[in-house]
């Protein structure tokens, strides 16, 4: 098979992952938090929330460790899992 056919066919599913784990984290992170989501008048607070935090526990994973493609798979699972 193409490797372009593929990459065409699997692209939507991967984003659709990822997406999905980010918003996991911004759901963790305004639960615990419990911030009023109408003072800051915005419909997408939970995946700024998450695309903070996923962005924190990747730089404090960097400063010990260099971040590869198992750490990267580790942290989307997490975010899909919470």
């Amino acid at each position: 098979m193409n490797l372009y056919l593929i990459n065409q066919i699997l692209f939507p599913f991967f984003n659709i992952l990822f997406l999905t784990s980010v918003l996991g984290y911004g759901l963790i992170l305004n639960q615990n938090l419990k911030l009023d989501n109408n003072f800051f008048f915005l419909k997408n607070i939970i995946f700024i929330q998450g695309l903070i935090l996923v962005s924190f526990f990747s730089i404090i994973i960097n400063f010990f460790i260099p971040i590869s493609n198992l750490i990267s798979i580790f942290i989307i699972i997490a975010g899909l899992i919470f």
